[in-house]
């Protein structure tokens, strides 16, 4: 679903919404999340909205005097039938000047959503048999995808060989898995 939101702290958040439903959009959830901009952090309070906002942000810098973010299917960086693309938020400040930053990458071939090293705040997914599981993955998880099959037990172990350890497992299923190394 795309995203729309502004700079934490430059507006109350009330305002923000009353802004929002004024022009016609729509909210699901709101996310806090910080996007490297150059070598600063900025820290975004962002809303997961219905339909289509690609410009918005634009707008929205402007009436605010405030970065802005924006993010959705037109900021799609690569070709999705290459199987392996990032998304982009568009972040706009108040001169009119734009930086689109990678905040995901998708893979298709593991089915695997990963947030880039340009974002804090998000989690990863992965989807296995039509559940989509939040990374890292925990025992309840691991012991839901063991009794779905093996394959998807080695769909796990590939993810984790090409996005490392810490990211598709938890630290509690890395202790579980340590414990029986040593059994052995």
């Amino acid at each position: 679903m795309p995203w729309i939101g502004l700079r934490k702290g430059c507006v109350e958040e009330k305002d923000i919404e009353k802004y929002l439903m004024e022009n016609g959009i729509h909210y699901v959830r709101k996310i806090e999340l910080e996007v490297q901009v150059g070598d600063e952090w900025v820290p975004f309070l962002v809303f997961e909205v219905l339909g289509m906002i690609e410009g918005f942000a634009e707008e929205m810098s402007h009436t605010f005097n405030c970065p802005s973010l924006e993010s959705g299917p037109h900021l799609v960086l690569g070709e999705i039938s290459a199987k392996l693309w990032d998304e982009g938020a568009k972040i706009i400040f108040p001169d009119g000047s734009q930086r689109i930053i990678p905040i995901y990458t998708f893979d298709a071939f593991l089915d695997v959503r990963m947030p880039t090293n340009k974002v804090k705040g998000l989690k990863g997914q992965i989807i296995i048999a039509g559940n989509i599981f939040d990374l890292p993955l925990t025992l309840e998880d691991l012991a839901k995808i063991e009794k779905m099959g093996k394959k998807y037990i080695e769909k796990v172990e590939k993810a984790t060989s090409v996005y490392g350890v810490t990211k598709i497992l938890s630290s509690e299923v890395r202790e579980k898995l340590l414990e029986k190394e040593k059994k052995k």
